[in-house]
């Protein structure tokens, strides 16, 4: 999965900077949850047998609303996507400074 990476902001650019500050602490947030549930899950998982309600609504939250499926993402692609978006808006960041 490739991430493009926004271009750089100009320091004269500052409510473009809190914008970029938030998306920053947003995604800082939401990697740290990613990786806690999969520690979570992990362990979990080992010898739990799925219930006919949670399989149901993983087949719900994995269709779309025009009934094709919408693509899986691995737990390993989706912590590599929030690892490398992180590491943009941290460069982005450093740069302002």
């Amino acid at each position: 999965m490739y991430v493009s990476e926004p271009p750089l902001l100009s320091q004269s650019s500052w409510p473009d900077l809190n914008q970029l500050m938030q998306a920053y602490c947003s995604c800082e947030e939401e990697l740290k949850r990613h990786i806690y549930e999969q520690q979570c899950n992990s362990f979990e998982n080992i010898n739990q047998v799925d219930t006919q309600e949670e399989i149901k609504e993983r087949i719900e939250i994995s269709t779309s609303t025009r009934g094709r499926r919408a693509p899986r993402v691995s737990p390993e692609h989706r912590t590599a996507f929030l690892r490398s978006r992180y590491a943009i808006l941290h460069r982005q960041l450093d740069a302002v400074d």
